[in-house]
């Protein structure tokens, strides 16, 4: 249960890996369980950054992943709950974020593999939504702000380190969606989420193609805060609330059907 030092028993700092069929627990993260996280990098070069845990608040913890142990590493500039941020485990930016009862930031800063230094201000305050590509070439969209009146935007900003450039909005606001279902500027898909007000989930999906959105084919169940990850053409979306805490993950293939698949929890 939770105690005044740990985060709420609903955290976990457990660790699931796909193979493309099935599931498998892997070791656990080192450091406070947290939710909010803002990843990068792949299965075997990865990084989470920030996030929410419990009674610490919001934190600038940062951790390493290499595909088989999770190791701590420098922390942030700043703390941030429900940032946007994309690259790789030696490239990555991290921008926004909370915490949820307001004050939302605008700020970046980006990792280089040694530390992170601060770049161009976003000009949003956000936190909640997504973000895809590179510090070359970044994307984030959708998310949410104000608070208690809180409102999910449709806003989109393309990112190329260490300027940010406003570009077309997605044809429905949204926050909480699969955080990255895409790799690049250009090819970058955003599914599930919840519209604020009046806070209902949807199975909407859209497709980002380096200039406009469209809508395509629709998740099959309502779900928010799942986590993304892969290609426009290979993507996974895995977890979240639909509407209470799921395993189900999907796998995406481009327009079509999504493939359902289950993560095994113990």
């Amino acid at each position: 249960g939770a105690t005044p030092t740990s985060p709420p028993p609903d955290y976990t700092q457990r660790t699931d890996e796909y193979n493309g069929t099935a599931w498998a627990q892997g070791n656990n993260s080192t450091q406070p369980a947290a939710n909010s996280l803002t990843s990068a990098g792949t299965l075997t070069a990865g990084l989470m950054a920030g996030g929410y845990r419990g009674p610490l608040g919001m934190t600038n913890y940062v951790e390493a992943y290499d595909g088989t142990c999770f190791t701590a590493g420098t922390a942030m500039s700043n703390t941030r709950e429900g940032a946007y941020g994309g690259g790789t485990n030696t490239a990555m930016f991290v921008c926004s974020g909370g915490p949820i009862s307001g004050g939302q930031k605008d700020t970046t800063e980006e990792w280089n593999g040694s530390s992170w230094s601060g770049k161009g201000a976003i000009g949003a305050s956000l936190q909640g939504g997504g973000g895809s590509g590179t510090t070359a070439a970044g994307l984030v969209f959708g998310g949410m702000r104000g608070y208690p009146g809180t409102a999910s935007v449709n806003e989109t900003y393309e990112y190329a380190s260490p300027t940010w450039t406003a570009s077309n909005n997605m044809n429905t606001p949204l926050a909480y969606r699969a955080p990255t279902m895409a790799g690049t500027l250009t090819a970058t898909v955003a599914a599930g989420g919840n519209n604020r007000p009046p806070g209902s989930k949807v199975t909407s999906v859209e497709e980002y193609d380096g200039t406009c959105w469209s809508a395509t084919t629709a998740i099959p169940t309502a779900t928010e805060n799942a986590g993304g990850t892969g290609t426009a053409s290979a993507g996974l979306m895995s977890g979240g609330n639909a509407p209470s805490q799921t395993n189900t993950s999907f796998e995406w293939n481009g327009a079509g059907s999504p493939e359902s698949r289950t993560i095994t929890t113990s």
